[in-house]
C-alpha cells in the first residue's frame, strides 16, 4: 500500500474516531505524496495537513561511515497546507506555509 494511501487512512481514522468506526477511502489521495507531515483535526471536522517531505524518493538514508550518527534526510521539504473534508473526501489547497516544514508538530489552538 503506497504511503499516501496510509496517510489518507490515518486522516479518515482521525475524522471517524467519534463514531468509533473505520473506513478505507480508496479513491481519496493527497494532492501529492508526503511523509513527515502533520495532520491536525479542527472542531469543524476538517483536517489540516501541513508541510512534509515531498521528495520523489522520500527520505534518503545517510550512512555516516561507521559512526553511530546514521540518519535520514529529506531533499525536498513542502510548504503546502491542505484542508481535508472527511464528509466529501476532498482536499483543498490553502495558502502556503510561511516556510517549508517537516518532522514538526502542530495543534489546533482554537479560534
Amino acid at each position: 500500500m503506497p504511503s499516501f494511501v496510509k496517510a489518507v487512512i490515518f486522516l479518515a481514522f482521525s475524522a471517524l474516531c467519534a463514531a468509533q468506526q473505520w473506513e478505507v477511502l480508496d479513491d481519496v489521495k493527497l494532492p501529492k505524496a508526503l511523509s513527515d507531515n502533520t495532520a491536525t483535526a479542527t472542531p469543524s471536522g476538517t483536517i489540516l495537513v501541513a508541510g512534509g517531505c515531498d521528495a520523489p524518493r522520500g527520505n534518503t538514508f545517510i550512512d555516516a561511515e561507521g559512526n553511530q550518527l546514521d540518519f535520514f534526510i529529506c531533499e525536498s521539504i513542502s510548504d503546502e497546507l491542505y484542508a481535508f473534508d472527511p464528509g466529501e473526501g476532498t482536499f483543498t489547497t490553502l495558502a502556503k506555509l510561511p516556510r517549508p516544514r517537516y518532522r514538526h508538530a502542530a495543534v489546533y489552538a482554537g479560534g
